[in-house]
């Protein structure tokens, strides 16, 4: 299983070899339009007791809030992407950490599970490199986004 890159103070990684894809709607999130390969830097930091993860596709921004989830979504990761929140479970899966979303809310209130964001995302070491592959669908919608790559400090 891949470690995640450190954490402590700020860094800057970048993901190589990407692609992305969504719907045009999907364009005011930040995602870029789909490419066999888009420029993705990263950068997080230490934010009370939590990490704020900036993501940067080809020049489109968005962020998030990752910590460790509590109450009713202890042992899971809670990211926050503005009013949507997502409690992720983490699962070793052979050599992979797999993302396995388990509940979300809007505001603060519990949204039902059969709209649940759903999809296949882990992240794995490869030839000594961090790599991961993310894929984003939801019931009604379909595909949000997919990505993959590796990811390089800079």
């Amino acid at each position: 299983m891949a470690a995640p890159p450190p954490a402590n103070g700020r860094a800057s990684p970048r993901y190589d070899a990407v692609a992305a894809r969504r719907p045009r709607s999907w364009a005011l999130v930040g995602f870029p339009k789909a490419a066999p390969r888009v420029p993705v830097t990263v950068t997080f930091s230490p934010e009370n007791g939590s990490e704020h993860w900036m993501r940067s596709f080809d020049g489109k921004c968005f962020s998030s809030i990752q910590s460790a989830g509590t109450g009713r979504d202890q042992h899971l990761l809670l990211e926050r992407f503005g009013i949507a929140s997502f409690a992720l479970a983490l699962v070793v899966d052979g050599d992979r950490l797999t993302l396995v979303p388990r509940r979300w809310s809007l505001l603060g209130i519990p949204m039902p599970g059969f709209l649940l964001p759903k999809g296949s995302s882990f992240e794995t070491e490869r030839d000594g490199q961090f790599c991961f592959d993310v894929e984003i669908s939801m019931p009604l919608i379909g595909l949000i986004v997919a990505y993959r790559g590796t990811l390089s400090p800079t």
